[in-house]
């Protein structure tokens, strides 16, 4: 018979779909709580095997951890949006612009940067609508207002860190410029594959930063619509 240490050294899977059926806990949060791997963190995992008969009378919060979880929740969110952020670094998606951006979100404008991001996603949409619009045109000719949206793509993108993305634009507005119809609708499909790379990343960031809050259990002010 497997001692409590020995039963969560197996796959997490495994543990967390027993877990799971022993408990009210969601599946995924159960698998979650079997997936650590220093020495803290396994202390924890024989806590909660020790308290598995209980847990369903445990006070859970919004995110379907225990209450007393929270802190430990919150660390490692964090620790996944520093994971995320650097990979983004890295492949040279962002840039310093994006971190001086977070330096000004505070207590009192906690959703800055979710919120200049998200204008940036809808007004970028439209320039890709219009640059879109104006290549599909047979009688297409007007470069120099291509040229005048891709300027404020460029612009737009420098103030976020959109590194990539801007870099892209430098190129197609190169091509615009030589009146190079095929060099611009290659640019046009890079940059809306780089856009929405950027997009989906973002709101990937953005929604463990959510969950963080919620595990930290902070409770920042209501926003009006």
């Amino acid at each position: 018979m497997s001692t409590p240490s020995q039963s969560f050294v197996t796959p997490s899977c495994r543990v967390g779909v027993r877990l799971h059926r022993r408990t009210n806990l969601p599946q995924q949060t159960a698998r979650g709580l079997t997936g650590y791997g220093d020495s803290r963190e396994v202390e924890l995992r024989l806590v909660v095997c020790r308290l598995v008969p209980l847990i369903p009378h445990i006070r859970l919060a919004k995110t379907g951890l225990p209450v007393w979880m929270l802190g430990l929740g919150a660390d490692r969110l964090r620790a996944d949006m520093n994971r995320l952020l650097a990979m983004l670094f890295h492949q040279g998606v962002l840039d310093e612009q994006f971190l001086q951006l977070q330096q000004l979100q505070d207590e009192s404008s906690p959703n800055f940067v979710s919120e200049v991001v998200n204008i940036y996603f809808h007004e970028s949409e439209k320039l890709l609508k219009n640059l879109r619009e104006l290549l599909m045109d047979r009688e297409f000719s007007d470069y120099k207002k291509m040229g005048t949206h891709l300027n404020q793509f460029m612009g737009s993108s420098s103030s976020i860190g959109a590194k990539r993305i801007r870099n892209v634009c430098v190129a197609f507005r190169a091509a615009s410029e030589h009146n190079n119809r095929a060099g611009c609708l290659r640019a046009l499909e890079v940059l809306e594959h780089e856009y929405c790379y950027l997009k989906n990343k973002l709101h990937e960031l953005f929604q463990i930063e959510q969950q963080r809050v919620l595990a930290a259990g902070v409770r920042y002010p209501m926003q009006n619509n």
